[in-house]
C-alpha cells in the first residue's frame, strides 16, 4: 500500500467519522429541542410556579443548577440512546424511529395545548395527540427544510433552563443573604411561646355553647380556662407559605415573596433578636435567619433533594398532560411529614433560661395524613394515602367528607395532647406564669360535600377562614372569651404590646386592644396556583372579601353532634351515628336479595386477629378496599365480637367501575388478641334501621 493510498484512507476515515459526528449531533439536536418542548420547557415553568418547594427543601444553587440540566438533557439522550440502539441492529429504519420520537414528543405538546385550550373530551384529545404526532413525523421524513427548522428550535429549552437556574423564582432559596441585629427596647420581655398548628378550623374545637368541647380536647379546654380566647380570628391567607409568613410578619401576603428569610426580613425574629434566645422549629417555611436559628428546616442530601424536587415535578408534569382533570401536587420532603417527632423535639427543647426565650414551633397538625390518635399511635397506615388522594380536589360525596372530618378530629387530638405536653413542660421548669403562649393555626380545612378542601367559595368560608386564636397573658388569672375582629397579622403587634416593644417596620396588623369594629370585612388572600381551580378569583384584585358575619357559621359549628361515650364520640359519623357499640342481636336484619361482597387485602375476616392495644401501630383498625354489588353511597356497619364497632362508607366515584369503600374501627370497641368480623349494609331511616349481612372476602 502506497503512501498516497493511506493517505487517502485516512481522509475517507476522517470524513467518515465526520460524517457521523455531524448526523449524531444533528439528531441529538432535534430531540433536545422537541423534547425540550414537550417536558423540559413546562416542567421547569411548574417548578417556578411552584418554587416554595425549595425553600421547604433548603435547595442549594447546585441543586438548582442539576435540575435544570436533568430536564434539558436527559430526556433527549435517553431518545437519541434509543434510536441509535435501534439504528445498530436495523440501521434502514433508523430515520423512521427518529421521525417516531419526534412526532411523539411534538404530538403529547399537541395534546396538552389543545386539552388546555379548548378543554376537550379525551377521545378528543387522543385524536389531536395522534394526528399531530403523525404529520410531524410524515413531514419530518419528507422535508429537510421541517428538519432544520425543528433544530433551530433547540435554544428555547438552552434559554429557559439558564433563566431557571439564575433569574427564576426557584433560585431565590439558594440566596445567602445577611442580616443586621435591630436593638428594639423590650419593656417587658416575658418568655413568648407561639405555636402554629395547620389546618385547623375553629369549628372543630367546639360544643354546643361555643366553648372548647372538654370532653374531646381536654388540653385546649384547660388552655381556654386561662387565656382570651378570639373565636373570630381570620386567617389572610388559606395557604401555608403566605399564611405563616402574615402570622409572623403582621403584614398581609405577597404573591412574588417565597416563605423565606431573605423575602421576609421584618419579622418576630428580627423584633426579638437583640434580647431574646431563639428557640424555633419549622421544616416548612424558612423565615428565621440562620445566624439566629442555624439548625432550623430540614437537612437531607444533595441527591435526596434533587430526587424529591424532581420527582414532584414529574407529578405536576404528568398532572398537566393527563388526558382527565387530575389533581397533583408536591409531597413534603418525609422530614417534614413527622409531625410527631417534630413535637416531641419541641417539647424537649424547652428548657429553663436566665434569660427571655421565645418558643416557636409550626407543627403539621392536625394537618393530613391523617393518621394519628391522641396516644400517639396510629390508626392508619401512614404510606395509604387513597383516601386523601381521592378527595384532594373537592369532597366527593357527603359520606366522604365526614368520614374525612371523623379522622381529622382523631388527628386534633392528637394536637391536643401536644398542647397539652407543652403546657406541662412549661409549668415543670417554672416558666408558665411568665410566659405568653399563643396557640393558633395558619388556616382552616373545608369538610363540606362539593367542595374544595382548600380553595375557598362562599359555601366554604367559614371553614377555611376561621382558625382558632388563645393569647395566655403572663399571670393570667381568668378566661376571657373575645369576638373582636382579630387577622391573623394582628398576633405580632399583640405580642409586641403585651411586651412592650415597638415594631420598627410598617405592619398591616394592630394590637387587640386598637381594634373595635366587629363587623370589619375579611380581605382574604386567594392564591394563583397552577394546580387549584380558583372559584373566586375576583379579577384583578389578589384579594376576596367576606362579611365577618361569615364566622357565625363558624362558631356554630361542633366538633361532634353526637354524645355519649367520649372515646367513642368521634367514630359516630353519619346519620346511623348512634349505632355504633350496639350489639347486632339486638338490630332487625334483613337476608340480601343479591350477594354483597367486600374485600378486605390479604386479610379478610381475620383482619383484626391478633390485635395488640398498646401496639405503636392500630392499622388493623383502618379497613378499605373494593365492594361489589352495594347501593352507591352507602354505609356499612363492621361488627367486631358482635358489637358495632366503626361506621364505613362505600362512596360513588366518578369513572368508577366496582364501588370502593373506607371504615374507621374505635379501638377501644376491639379486644385484645383474635377478633371477629362482620359487615352489614345499613339501609331505613335512621331511628328503624335495616341491616343487610355483607360477605367479607
Amino acid at each position: 500500500m502506497t503512501e498516497q493510498t493511506e493517505s487517502n484512507l485516512d481522509r475517507e476515515s476522517t470524513s467518515r467519522f465526520t460524517k457521523v459526528v455531524r448526523r449524531e449531533l444533528r439528531s441529538f439536536t432535534e430531540l433536545f429541542a422537541v423534547s425540550g418542548i414537550a417536558f423540559a420547557i413546562p416542567f421547569l415553568n411548574l417548578l417556578s410556579k411552584n418554587s416554595s418547594v425549595f425553600s421547604t427543601y433548603k435547595a442549594t444553587l447546585l441543586d438548582v443548577v442539576a435540575i435544570g440540566l436533568l430536564a434539558v438533557f436527559v430526556p433527549p439522550l435517553l431518545a437519541w440512546g434509543i434510536e441509535a440502539w435501534a439504528g445498530l441492529l436495523l440501521p434502514k429504519i433508523r430515520r423512521y424511529i427518529h421521525a417516531f420520537l419526534i412526532g411523539v414528543a411534538l404530538g403529547i405538546y399537541a395534546l396538552q395545548f389543545t386539552k388546555h385550550t379548548l378543554s376537550p373530551s379525551p377521545t378528543v384529545l387522543i385524536v389531536a395527540g395522534v394526528a399531530s404526532g403523525v404529520a410531524v413525523a410524515l413531514l419530518l421524513i419528507k422535508s429537510k427544510t421541517f428538519a432544520s427548522f425543528i433544530a433551530a428550535l433547540a435554544f428555547a429549552p438552552a434559554l429557559l433552563a439558564i433563566s431557571f437556574i439564575f433569574f427564576s423564582n426557584a433560585s431565590q432559596p439558594t440566596e445567602k443573604v445577611s442580616f443586621e441585629d435591630t436593638k428594639v427596647a423590650i419593656n417587658n420581655p416575658h418568655r413568648i411561646a407561639l405555636i402554629a398548628l395547620d389546618e385547623l378550623p375553629i369549628g372543630s374545637l367546639l360544643d354546643s355553647t361555643g366553648h372548647v368541647d372538654k370532653e374531646l380536647f381536654p388540653n385546649f379546654a384547660a388552655l381556654e380556662k386561662s387565656s382570651t380566647f378570639y373565636r373570630n380570628m381570620s386567617t389572610v391567607a388559606p395557604i401555608t407559605q403566605w399564611a405563616i409568613p402574615a402570622l409572623l410578619t403582621g403584614q398581609y401576603p405577597d404573591e412574588s415573596h417565597l416563605p423565606i428569610a431573605a423575602d421576609h426580613p421584618d419579622s418576630i425574629f428580627r423584633l426579638l433578636s437583640s434580647t431574646y434566645r431563639m428557640n424555633a422549629h419549622d421544616e416548612i417555611t424558612d423565615l428565621c435567619p440562620s445566624k439566629y436559628c442555624p439548625d432550623i428546616g430540614v437537612r437531607i442530601s444533595h441527591l435526596k433533594r434533587v430526587k424529591s424536587i424532581v420527582s414532584g415535578g414529574f407529578n405536576l408534569w404528568q398532572s398537566a398532560f393527563s388526558l382527565d382533570e387530575q389533581i397533583a401536587t408536591f409531597s413534603p420532603p418525609e422530614e417534614t411529614s413527622k409531625p410527631l417527632y417534630d413535637a416531641r423535639k419541641f417539647i424537649n427543647s424547652i428548657r429553663r433560661d436566665s434569660g427571655p426565650v421565645f418558643d416557636y414551633a409550626h407543627i403539621m397538625l392536625p394537618h393530613q395524613p391523617w393518621v394519628y390518635l391522641n396516644t400517639f399511635q396510629t390508626h392508619r397506615p401512614t404510606s395509604s394515602q387513597t383516601f386523601e388522594n381521592s378527595n384532594f380536589a373537592e369532597w366527593t360525596s357527603l359520606h366522604n367528607a365526614e368520614l374525612g372530618r371523623e379522622i381529622h378530629l382523631l388527628q386534633l387530638q392528637t394536637a391536643d395532647t401536644f398542647i397539652g405536653r407543652v403546657i406541662d413542660r412549661l409549668k415543670k421548669i417554672g416558666a408558665w406564669e411568665d410566659t405568653i403562649l399563643v396557640v393558633t393555626a395558619d388556616h382552616g380545612i373545608s369538610f363540606t360535600s362539593g367542595e374544595s378542601q382548600r380553595v375557598v367559595s362562599r359555601k366554604n368560608a367559614h371553614e377555611i377562614i376561621f382558625p382558632p386564636l388563645f393569647i395566655k397573658s403572663p399571670n393570667q388569672s381568668q378566661p376571657i372569651v373575645d369576638d373582636r375582629a382579630m387577622r391573623t397579622i394582628d398576633v405580632l403587634p399583640t405580642i409586641a404590646e403585651i411586651i412592650g416593644a415597638r415594631i420598627p417596620w410598617r405592619i398591616d396588623g394592630k394590637p387587640a386592644t386598637a381594634i373595635r369594629d366587629a363587623d370589619e370585612p375579611i380581605r382574604l388572600y386567594q392564591f394563583k396556583s397552577p394546580i387549584w381551580d380558583t372559584p373566586l378569583f375576583a379579577s384583578g384584585s389578589d384579594y376576596l372579601t367576606f362579611q365577618r358575619s361569615t364566622n357565625k357559621a363558624a362558631i356554630s359549628m361542633t366538633a361532634s353532634n353526637y354524645a355519649g361515650d367520649p372515646a367513642i364520640r368521634i367514630y359516630r359519623v353519619g346519620e346511623y351515628g348512634d349505632l355504633l357499640s350496639q350489639e347486632i342481636s339486638t338490630l332487625p336484619i334483613t337476608p340480601a336479595s343479591k350477594k354483597l361482597e367486600l374485600f378486605i387485602p390479604n386479610l379478610g375476616v381475620n383482619a383484626l386477629n391478633a390485635f395488640d392495644p398498646y401496639s405503636p401501630n392500630l392499622d388493623q383498625t383502618w379497613l378499605e378496599g373494593f365492594s361489589n354489588n352495594l347501593r352507591k353511597n352507602s354505609t356499612i356497619a363492621f361488627a367486631v365480637n358482635g358489637r358495632i364497632a366503626g361506621l364505613g362508607f362505600s362512596p360513588e366515584f366518578p369513572n368508577q367501575k366496582f364501588g370502593y369503600y373506607f371504615a374507621q374501627l374505635a379501638p377501644s370497641l376491639i379486644n385484645a388478641g383474635d377478633n371477629s368480623l362482620e359487615a352489614f349494609e345499613i339501609t331505613g331511616p335512621p331511628s328503624a334501621p335495616q341491616l343487610t349481612p355483607i360477605q367479607i372476602g
